[in-house]
């Protein structure tokens, strides 16, 4: 019996590897409501999760990918329309 191993022990695995980190899910709101902020969110929450060992890895880098790809959508479309917009709007008396 002293050589069975222990089943009734507590696991020794640290508490922080169960939770999701919140800059994570914070990063992945704000990617569809103010993409510059998920970005930075994104960033912040690989740090901490490289630093801690929580969860929410895939999330961050979702959360990044996507704000960025949004930010790059954004500003071609605000490229492409403006012009056009204003060379409607000098035309409409």
């Amino acid at each position: 019996m002293a050589n069975s191993p222990a089943y009734d022990q507590p696991s020794t695995a640290p508490a922080s590897s169960t939770r999701f980190n919140v800059m994570a899910i914070l990063a992945i709101i704000f990617t569809f409501v103010f993409s510059p902020a998920g970005i930075v969110l994104g960033i912040i929450s690989l740090s901490q999760i490289r630093r801690t060992g929580e969860r929410g890895h895939g999330l961050a880098m979702t959360a990044l990918i996507l704000s960025v790809i949004f930010l790059l959508l954004s500003i071609v479309i605000d490229v492409a329309v403006l012009p056009h917009m204003l060379s409607t709007a000098s035309t409409v008396k």
